[in-house]
């Protein structure tokens, strides 16, 4: 090594990466392969050999058969999030290995225990922990899951968000770490629809991911009865936490049943694909909100968004260019916009400023702040 050369970083990053599924695994992912390719960083990528307990999970499995781990990131999946012993190892394996930097994501208050123990010895061994923050409090909330996320948070040094409002919160939990909010950057590894299903009316509405109560299905099910719109359809697909029989019945109650189509499923990125360059718009008529990947997909797939008038939102759509935004909980409003102001050629005409919009954000950008904060 010459005088000139830099000494390279080390630095290692905890967390669910391919193959495992959802939003954070993704994201996590391409922070992995951001890193990977910077020639001064020494990247070490610790994950999951058990990320929760299958019946926790919808579907029974994390992880997606159709995708592989990346080959490149020669990931350690070690880290058992039910079982505290190895917490300990990975924390010791880590401090030995004394990186200048550990990037740990906070998402849900299952894995809090787990990833908070480990920061906090790496923190009392002087390397700097910087938290990926995507929600500070679990969506179903209590004062326990609270507890546990907040022990996470208070193990960070500094905290990198995509929301304003999620960054304010974060201060009163962790008032002395240091806060850099960037938008989420697009998602640029899903594939291209090859042979995507035939359009059935003259809108086709997509509600994408999983079906959970705070994000607003039976919001999106009754606005579509209230518009009196006939042409149009909207496609759910995601799994189901906590079944789908409440949504069966007010589906049923509001006779929408011949204008929903349901995939109470995994999805494959290929069918997602296909789902996407179908759709016109994607509905996220949420009651709360710090981020949504959903967002990131659907303008990936140039698509524009309709959601509601929450921070997490707020930062990334810009009303009437990238997509439409709604009050919460407001079936009537929904039921007016699809009544009057969506349509397929208002919907494609978007594209220009989504695109826009996809080139200003970078996962480049984001590792920046995260090795700076």
């Amino acid at each position: 090594m010459t005088q000139d050369t830099p000494k390279a970083q080390k630095i290692a990053l905890i967390g669910p990466v391919s193959p495992f599924r959802g939003g954070v695994a993704r994201h996590t992912t391409q922070i992995a392969q951001a890193l990977q390719v910077r020639p001064n960083v020494d990247l070490r990528v610790i994950s999951f050999s058990r990320l929760y307990p299958r019946f926790l999970y919808p579907g029974g499995d994390p992880k997606d058969p159709d995708l592989s781990a990346d080959p490149a990131l020669k990931t350690e999946y070690c880290l058992d999030a039910v079982n505290p012993l190895s917490w300990f190892s990975t924390a010791e394996s880590l401090r030995a290995w004394e990186p200048d930097t550990v990037i740990i994501p906070a998402w849900t208050f299952f894995v809090a225990p787990c990833l908070g123990l480990i920061a906090g010895r790496l923190r009392r061994a002087s390397i700097r922990v910087v938290s990926m923050v995507h929600n500070d409090a679990d969506h179903e909330s209590s004062s326990l899951k609270r507890a546990f996320n907040n022990y996470q948070l208070r193990s960070a040094d500094a905290f990198v968000s995509h929301s304003g409002a999620l960054a304010e919160s974060l201060r009163k939990v962790n008032a002395g770490a240091r806060s850099t909010v960037l938008p989420m950057p697009i998602f640029d590894d899903y594939p291209v629809s090859i042979d995507p299903p035939i359009r059935r009316a003259e809108l086709e509405l997509l509600f994408f991911g999983f079906v959970r109560p705070y994000k607003g299905l039976d919001t999106a099910i009754e606005a579509l009865a209230l518009s009196g719109r006939t042409d149009v359809r909207l496609t759910v697909a995601g799994e189901f936490w906590g079944g789908r029989e409440t949504y069966d019945q007010l589906i049923a109650a509001h006779g929408v049943k011949d204008r929903i189509e349901i995939f109470d499923r995994y999805v494959s990125d290929l069918e997602a694909a296909g789902l996407f360059a179908r759709s016109d718009a994607v509905l996220l008529p949420y009651r709360t909100v710090t981020g949504s990947a959903v967002v990131a997909l659907a303008y990936h797939y140039l698509k524009p968004v309709v959601v509601t008038n929450l921070p997490g939102f707020t930062d990334v759509v810009q009303e009437g260019r990238t997509g439409w935004i709604i009050p919460p909980d407001d079936p009537n409003a929904l039921a007016e916009l699809i009544a009057t102001g969506l349509s397929a050629k208002e919907c494609q005409s978007m594209e220009p400023a989504i695109t826009d919009f996809v080139a200003s954000q970078s996962w480049s950008a984001l590792v920046d702040a995260i090795l700076t904060n």
